[in-house]
């Protein structure tokens, strides 16, 4: 469920109108290209889960990258 908070955020965005200018500028093109064809959709789904998947990869693996310590074998 959406909170108050998250509700006034939501009608703050819509009234305001520099955010919702900013945000169109933004999301606009991205929309109108992935509605312009069902495999623009897939290649955007697809490529969202995978740098998913590369973002959780690369933070389980990070703090195993480095140099080990003297006391840490």
């Amino acid at each position: 469920m959406i909170s108050l908070l998250m509700w006034r955020e939501i009608i703050k965005m819509e009234t305001d109108p520099t955010l919702g200018k900013l945000s169109n500028s933004i999301f606009y093109p991205l929309k109108t290209s992935i509605e312009a064809s069902n495999n623009n959709w897939n290649i955007t789904l697809g490529s969202s889960f995978l740098l998913l998947l590369l973002g959780i990869l690369l933070i389980y693996t990070s703090p195993k990258i480095g140099n080990s310590g003297e006391r840490t074998n």
